[in-house]
């Protein structure tokens, strides 16, 4: 029986603890054509699909429906999510590098841990978003909603929020030396933040 996000089958592989990706009976380690599942995913709908640690990297998922996805550790170096529909989508301690999120829908998301360097999130929704702890050096956000996200914590020397709202998003601790937020709208929480050389 194919897994789903919300009741997965443990994987078959003996002495395997880990659960079972959508559509197969064993997790990522243990696909043994790993090329394959990858292409059989249908790249419009990945909707609630449990896909924990896999390599989509390089991949176009352009206004693909992920939401509800569990995509935690996954690496998505490179990929294309442009316009993607990603609310409540899991991506924690993902690989974003140099992915493409632009007018992405990313509303109550979790990229906590997450690497997002690189990537380009203009004009996202990221409104309700877990981004604690998350590293995103020259990370572009520009014109992306951040109300009442948290990405306390978070590693975003050098991104550019040129027009971002943030309102009340909870900047707290995080480091934000080089940033450019020019034009970045509404009154944020920057507690502790570093903003040595902050471009405003």
């Amino acid at each position: 029986m194919a897994s789903t996000h919300y009741s997965p089958e443990p994987c078959t592989h003996d002495g395997c603890t880990e659960m079972a990706l959508t559509g197969s009976d064993s997790c990522w380690n243990h696909v043994e054509d790993q090329t394959a599942y990858v292409d059989g995913l249908d790249k419009k709908d990945i909707s609630d699909h449990w896909l924990l640690g896999v390599d989509l990297s390089g991949k176009d998922f352009n206004s693909v429906d992920m939401t509800g996805a569990k995509l935690d550790h996954a690496n998505l170096e490179g990929a294309n999510f442009s316009n993607a529909k990603a609310s409540r989508c899991f991506l924690a301690g993902a690989n974003l590098k140099n992915s493409v999120f632009t007018n992405a829908y990313l509303e109550l998301t979790v990229l906590g841990a997450a690497d997002l360097s690189g990537a380009n999130f203009s004009e996202a929704n990221l409104e309700r978003s877990n981004l604690v702890g998350t590293k995103g050096h020259g990370t572009i956000f520009d014109k992306a909603r951040f109300y009442y996200s948290r990405p306390g914590t978070a590693d975003f020397s050098g991104a550019s929020f040129r027009g971002a709202n943030i309102t009340r998003a909870i900047f707290r601790k995080a480091n934000l030396s080089d940033a450019n937020l020019t034009d970045a709208k509404g009154d944020a929480n920057f507690d502790q933040a570093n903003l040595k050389g902050v471009v405003k």
